[in-house]
Formats: C-alpha cells, structure tokens, sequence
C-alpha cells in the first residue's frame, strides 16, 4: 500500500500508456488522487460494507452522508462513478441512485 501521493507521482513518471487497475479502501483516495491532477475517468464501486453512520445505497454498497458527498465532488470533476459488484454485472450510475 502506498499514499496517493506516491501513487501520483510513479503514475505520473510512466510514459507508457498502459491501462492501469487501482485498488482504494474508501472514496476519499480517489478523490485526493484527481485533486493531485490524476487523470482518473472512472470509478468503480464494487462493494463498501456497513457502519454505524453508513446507510444502504444498494445491497452491497453502504455510505455516509460524507462518502455520498465526496462521491458527488469525483462527478463534479468529471469522473464516471458506477457500481459494479462483477465485471458481468451491469454498471450502474451512481447518479441513477443519488441524483445530482
């Protein structure tokens, strides 16, 4: 595991335009890659379990109020973000469930 930071800057250094699959734990790493200047088009959010301030967005994707906002912020910025649990699963925009 590395920082976005780090992240950002061996991405950055690849002159190769290679596709690259990123793993996050949460919403707010990519959100904080894009802000660094990361090209990020698409997120895909593929399962965030429960908590205690998370509420059910699908059955499989749990979010606080903060995660959906940081959410909107990546649409904001130009990012595709949809949830797909599987790659046979149809993706699904999130703004088809939260608005905006």
């Amino acid at each position: 595991m590395i920082t976005c930071e780090e992240a950002f800057n061996e991405l950055s250094s690849s002159s190769n335009n290679i596709k690259t699959m990123l793993l996050f734990k949460g919403v707010e790493a990519p959100l904080k890659l894009r802000k660094l200047g990361f090209a990020l088009t698409e997120l895909d959010i593929g399962n965030i379990g429960s908590g205690p301030t998370r509420k059910p967005i699908t059955r499989r994707v749990f979010m606080s109020d903060d995660e959906v906002n940081i959410v909107k912020e990546l649409q904001k910025l130009n990012v595709f973000v949809y949830l797909q649990m599987l790659s046979a699963d149809p993706k699904i925009d999130f703004k088809d469930i939260k608005g905006e």
